[in-house]
């Protein structure tokens, strides 16, 4: 929790993408497995509340919870960034990436949810 709360208080710098928090999100995929499932539900509401303009500190967050395998949560916040990108051309690449990105992400869950599935059959 700690953990979590840490990454909340951080100071952000100008531009959102450039502070602290971005800088440390990507070291996150290297904790302990018990502790990411610990803070996870925190982790999941803060990456919720990521204003829509920290693209990178977004993609952070993603990146985090498809390395924990939490692919429904990585999917969630690839379609929040995407859908506050603004309209137009300018955009579309970034949209189109995002969008692959957080196909991926479905995917992923949907495997995970079969193979669950077939363990608890086995196990029967």
């Amino acid at each position: 929790m700690r953990a979590a709360q840490w990454l909340a208080v951080l100071e952000d710098g100008p531009g959102h993408d450039q502070g602290t928090r971005a800088r440390c999100l990507p070291g996150c995929t290297n904790w302990p497995a018990d502790l990411y499932r610990k803070i996870e539900p925190d982790l999941v509401a803060q990456a919720a509340q990521v204003s829509a303009d920290a693209i990178m500190r977004s993609c952070s967050f993603a990146s985090l919870f498809g390395a924990f395998g939490n692919y429904t949560a990585e999917r969630r916040v690839l379609e929040q960034v995407s859908s506050a990108l603004p309209p137009g051309q300018h955009f579309q690449r970034v949209a189109d990436s995002l969008a692959t990105l957080a196909e991926g992400a479905r995917l992923n869950a949907n495997r995970q949810t079969r193979a669950i599935r077939e363990g608890e059959r086995r196990s029967k």
